[in-house]
């Protein structure tokens, strides 16, 4: 398990549930940011940064390219090639027997990894489990790189 205390576990849990979450791990010898984004106007996804990169080509392990501790870090999503509902109508059509003999993949299921968590719990949950872990930082103010200041400019006056 990870070498990482249940105070510091829950301190992270309330860092990601945050608004503005920035928590920082080393695994391997690699720097495994999280951040929160925007999916879409109204939804907001954990990403989950390896060495300050997400790269298409890790998603799939058949790929080349791919980075093994993807498997650790990101979200595995499993999909099947063919839907439940689908599955049933073709048994039902040619039998179970006859189906494997026609289809021998009726059953197979392909799977990827996405660099996002919807929630902090799934993330945490996966996370508890690796060895190794270690917390760098948890929050902006504990950032090895601080917020840069923006100088506000004064806005031309209105006439009125």
């Amino acid at each position: 398990m990870s070498e990482i205390t249940k105070q510091q576990w829950a301190a992270i849990a309330k860092e990601l549930q945050s608004m503005m979450p920035v928590v920082v791990f080393t695994l391997e010898g690699r720097e495994i940011s999280i951040q929160r984004e925007r999916k879409n106007e109204s939804t907001t996804l954990l990403a989950v940064y390896i060495d300050g990169y997400i790269k298409g080509q890790w998603s799939l392990p058949d790929r080349e390219g791919f980075d093994p501790i993807v498997e650790k870090v990101w979200c595995k999503k499993t999909s099947r090639l063919y839907s439940h509902q689908k599955k049933k109508k073709l048994e039902k059509k040619f039998g179970k027997r006859r189906l494997r003999e026609i289809l021998p993949s009726v059953d197979a299921e392909s799977f990827y990894y996405l660099p996002h968590f919807g929630s902090s719990r799934t993330l945490i949950g996966q996370y508890k489990k690796l060895d190794g872990l270690k917390i760098v930082t948890i929050g902006y103010n504990n950032s090895r790189m601080p917020l840069e200041k923006t100088e506000v400019k004064d806005a031309p006056a209105a006439n009125a």
